[in-house]
């Protein structure tokens, strides 16, 4: 079951990249909602109570100024310098870099010890064969947040770290049970042997 906000979150977050335009045409995956739900639930059922609160609430403030965020997020990767809001600039870019320091060590650390699985998502460092770099989406996402977001975000991580948890990890894990794995040693070793 998903935990508070995680379905309005996704419902309006689908909604949004329903309406996203690719300049190529509309994207295959614009069309794969179980995809979505499982990759989204897996990320917002690993964050707090806090931060899907405060998301949920950009979500619903983009809403009512006519903006998409995963539009936003989209064209950031294409090169769109930034389009968000400016209060409180210059705190909100101090928390994009904690928390990308944060996330991006710990993802280094998760790959390292999830190699198979980590194979099959998104590369690291360089975008490779179209695939946008999992650093490059990280940093695209995190800045369509709000600065009230993006602190709860890095509140959050500070307070993982002191219990010896890895929110990358969290999210990972929630991806794989939900495809039907145990646990991620056992989508490791299955994906080893057959694949994802």
């Amino acid at each position: 079951m998903a935990e508070k906000y995680t379905d309005e979150i996704i419902k309006i977050e689908w909604d949004m990249f329903d309406k996203v335009n690719n300049e190529g045409g509309r994207a295959s995956c614009q069309d794969d909602w179980r995809t979505f739900y499982i990759m989204r639930s897996a990320q917002f059922d690993a964050w707090n109570e806090a931060m899907r609160e405060s998301y949920l609430a950009d979500l619903n403030n983009a809403l009512a100024v006519d903006r998409n965020l995963l539009t936003e997020k989209y064209a950031y990767m294409t090169g769109y310098k930034y389009m968000g809001e400016t209060d409180n600039l210059e705190t909100k870019q101090q928390l994009i870099m904690i928390v990308m320091e944060q996330m991006l060590a710990d993802t280094i650390a998760m790959r390292e010890k999830y190699p198979k699985i980590s194979a099959a998502s998104r590369p690291y460092g360089t975008s490779d064969g179209g695939m946008v770099s999992v650093d490059t989406y990280l940093m695209c996402e995190i800045m369509t947040y709000s600065a009230a977001t993006l602190e709860q975000f890095a509140l959050y991580l500070a307070e993982l770290r002191e219990q010896g948890k890895s929110l990358p990890m969290m999210i990972l894990e929630n991806t794989v049970e939900q495809l039907g794995y145990d646990n991620l040693d056992a989508a490791e070793e299955r994906y080893g042997r057959a694949g994802f």
